[in-house]
C-alpha cells in the first residue's frame, strides 16, 4: 500500500490553520499517511493553535525549533518522516480532497519519482484553464535551467529525496534550490494540469512576495 507523510513548514499562519488542517484530513484515497508539522518559532500562536487542533489525531506530528527559514524547517520536517512518499504543503495551502491520490495516481502510472499539479494563488477565483493534461519531462536539468522551480506542493519518493540530501540551508527560500538538486540525480518529472491546491486567502504575506529575496536566493542556487 502506499503511504504518505505530509510536511507542513509554519511560520505565522495561525489563521490558515483550522482550513489547512480541514483540508489535509479530507483528503481520499486508500493510502497510510502522517502529518508532520514544523513550526519555525512563530510569533503569532501558531503552535498553541496546531497542538489544541491536532489533540485527537494520532497521525499528527508536531514539531518546533528556533526560526531558521523554510529550508530548515523542510528539513526537519524529513528527518521525522517514515512513509514512501513525502508531499511538500506550505502553512497557508489548500489541498482539493482529490490532490494526493491524483498525484500518487499520476507517479503509478507514469513510472515518475517526482509530481506536481496545478495551484492557484487564490482560494475562491481561478482564471487559469484546467485540462488535466499531464507531461512528463525527460530532461528534468534543461527544464530546470530555464527556472522551472519546484515550490512547494509536490510529491517525492522519499529515498530519492534523500539522496539529494535534503534542502539546502545556505538558501533561504528553497523553490529553486531543491529543483536544482533533483535535476542532478533524477531525469524525470510528471505534471498534471489539474487545480490541486491553492493559498489561503487570508491577508497572508507570502515570501514569494518578497521579490528580492527570491532573486537572490535562485543567483545562489545556480551558485
Amino acid at each position: 500500500m502506499n503511504s504518505v507523510s505530509y510536511i507542513v513548514t509554519i511560520y505565522n499562519k495561525a489563521v490558515c490553520l483550522p482550513e489547512l488542517l480541514g483540508a489535509l484530513l479530507a483528503q481520499v484515497g486508500d493510502f497510510d499517511r502522517e502529518y508532520i508539522f514544523v513550526d519555525d518559532e512563530s510569533t503569532d500562536g501558531s503552535l498553541q493553535i496546531l497542538q489544541d487542533l491536532c489533540k485527537n489525531i494520532p497521525e499528527a506530528i508536531i514539531l518546533s525549533q528556533k526560526n531558521t527559514g523554510p529550508s530548515g524547517a523542510n528539513n526537519r520536517g524529513i528527518e521525522a518522516a517514515k512513509k514512501k512518499w513525502i508531499f511538500f504543503i506550505d502553512g497557508d495551502d489548500y489541498l482539493f480532497p482529490k490532490a494526493t491520490q491524483t498525484l500518487l495516481n499520476l507517479a503509478r502510472e507514469h513510472d515518475v519519482k517526482i509530481c506536481r499539479g496545478g495551484f492557484s494563488n487564490d482560494l475562491a477565483r481561478e482564471v487559469h484553464v484546467f485540462d488535466g493534461k499531464v507531461t512528463i519531462f525527460d530532461d528534468l536539468m534543461a527544464k530546470t535551467l530555464s527556472f522551472y522551480p519546484m515550490g512547494c506542493r509536490f510529491l517525492v519518493d522519499r529515498k530519492l529525496l534523500l539522496k539529494t540530501g535534503g534542502f539546502d540551508e545556505r538558501v533561504f527560500i528553497q523553490d529553486y534550490s531543491i529543483a536544482l538538486r533533483f535535476a542532478l540525480i533524477e531525469n524525470k518529472m510528471g505534471l498534471i494540469n489539474e487545480l490541486l491546491a491553492a493559498n489561503i486567502d487570508k491577508a497572508q504575506e507570502r515570501l514569494s512576495s518578497n521579490k528580492t529575496q527570491e532573486h537572490y536566493d535562485t543567483a545562489l542556487a545556480r551558485y
